[in-house]
């Protein structure tokens, strides 16, 4: 089955933001979305990790030795990211010590463009013509 074709984000760092909130700069970073294992019996496998909360389902069940549970997701076969993987922070302009940043968009909630291709933020409306 053919994959989405990824985002032209960056995978960390800036972006143009539609409707911006002044005084913030937002980054972008993605969840890791592969894993590699070997199970009880010794044998290796990679596999893909779908956005939002796989990653750390699949984590547990590695800790709990559930291979049954690892061997139901996708096989690797370098998917890539899509817009569902992107996590959009936002920081203090200038980056000050001790600003951890607020998570404006979680992996697994849908990526939305305008028509110039700057990401609209969620809870935020549409962003004004230049």
């Amino acid at each position: 089955m053919a994959q989405p074709a990824p985002r032209k984000l960056p995978a960390s760092g800036h972006f143009t933001v539609a409707n911006p909130e002044e005084g913030y700069v937002y980054t972008t970073s993605v969840p890791c979305n592969m894993m590699s294992y070997t199970d009880g019996e010794g044998v290796g496998h990679e596999i893909f990790l779908p956005a939002g909360q796989a990653g750390k389902a699949a984590a547990g069940y590695f800790a709990n030795e559930q291979w049954a549970e690892l061997a139901k997701y996708p096989k690797w076969e370098k998917q890539g990211y899509t817009d569902e993987f992107y996590v959009i922070t936002k920081f203090k302009a200038g980056f000050p010590d001790g600003d951890e940043g607020v998570v404006v968009k979680e992996a697994g909630e849908a990526l939305v463009l305008d028509e110039r291709g700057e990401v609209v933020l969620p809870g935020r409306g549409g962003g004004e013509s230049k």
